[in-house]
């Protein structure tokens, strides 16, 4: 029986004959081979223009990588068997970024997101939402603090405005909703309540 092992360039598919129709579409992978198989270091180049370039595991990415889509999308950390597993950054076109833990190709557990726009939440994250506890400052200079649900504030938690006014209560899809307390950061009289 043939194996395989050692550092190797290997071209898939083998390149078509000039009387073939449509282009040509190679994928390249540089690195280690052990039966035949990805197996320890290596670069493959997707025929999409992607590019991974780490570590593999009996023909799978394994361990620590990078993957870089053809549209610049960047996911630079931990894989289990193909998916983004453990921790890892994510950075995309429009200049927002993602860094912290996934857990089976989604983003899940605790984290930092900043939008393109310079929002940042840190806390909890659910198959790609926020959803849990979490802090978000807004880049206007508000913030929130405390649940979230599918990406909305949900449950309880204080919204700080521009101007340092807090409103705390329960919030309902993104809207306060029930009784609330503001207190102002200038103290005239007691807090005021509000239904």
């Amino acid at each position: 029986m043939l194996r395989i092992h050692g550092d190797f360039k290997i071209t898939y598919p083998p390149p078509r004959h000039d009387d073939d129709d449509g282009p040509v579409r190679r994928e390249v992978f540089e690195g280690q081979v052990v039966d035949g198989k990805r197996h320890g270091v290596g670069e493959y180049r997707y025929s999409d223009g992607s590019k991974y370039a780490g570590e593999w595991f009996k023909g799978y990415r394994q361990g620590y990588g990078q993957l870089t889509s053809k549209d610049g999308t960047t996911y630079c950390g931990e894989w289990d068997r193909n998916k983004v597993h453990g921790s890892g950054s994510f950075k995309w076109p429009d200049g927002s970024s993602y860094t912290g833990e996934a857990f089976e190709g989604t983003r899940q557990g605790k984290g930092c997101y900043i939008s393109g726009k310079h929002d940042v939440y840190v806390g909890d994250f659910r198959k790609n939402q926020l959803e849990g506890v979490g802090v978000f400052a807004y880049h206007d200079g508000s913030r929130f603090e405390g649940g979230f649900r599918r990406n909305q504030r949900h449950g309880l938690g204080t919204f700080t405005d521009i101007l340092g006014v807090r409103y705390l209560g329960n919030y309902v899809d993104n809207q306060r909703h029930g009784e609330f307390v503001v207190r102002r950061p200038v103290k005239v009289d007691d807090d005021d309540m509000y239904k």
